[in-house]
């Protein structure tokens, strides 16, 4: 299953596939993200990680760097501005940023895909991939 939303702050997501499907939450990226979040259900959505983006405040968001989104940073452009998160296990990964590009509105991006692509490891995971060629073409939409 893959659920992906992109949305600005105050608008409507400019891209959305499933967004509102919950997905497994095993890592318990929801409350990495946000300590204050108390995740009961162990289930996230793409749309909820996407908006919880956009509601952390600066200095939390600032806490986050780009190596907590390698998924997406490796979709997007050398040098542009993320912060976020992710979680991975074995046929599961997630991921949610806020990015800013320099030629848009900064937008929060979030994808969740439980599948058999996802392997569980750091590296050479193909669902890795997958989420960077997401990442690639919400990029592509930024100006929409």
């Amino acid at each position: 299953m893959l659920s992906i939303c992109a949305v600005r702050s105050g608008e409507d997501p400019f891209y959305a596939i499933n967004s509102d499907v919950p997905h497994e939450d095993c890592t318990h990226l929801t409350c990495r993200l946000d300590h204050r979040a108390h995740d009961t259900t162990h289930r996230v959505t793409a749309a909820g990680l996407a908006h919880l983006m956009l509601a952390l405040p600066a200095d939390e968001l600032s806490a986050l760097g780009p190596g907590d989104t390698d998924d997406l940073a490796v979709g997007m452009p050398a040098g542009t501005r993320i912060a976020g998160g992710h979680g991975r296990s074995r046929r599961m990964r997630h991921a949610a940023a806020l990015v800013t590009p320099p030629d848009a509105p900064p937008y929060a991006l979030a994808v969740c895909y439980t599948g058999p692509l996802a392997n569980g490891r750091a590296t050479g995971d193909p669902a890795t991939r997958l989420l960077a060629r997401i990442a690639a073409q919400v990029w592509s939409l930024r100006r929409g």
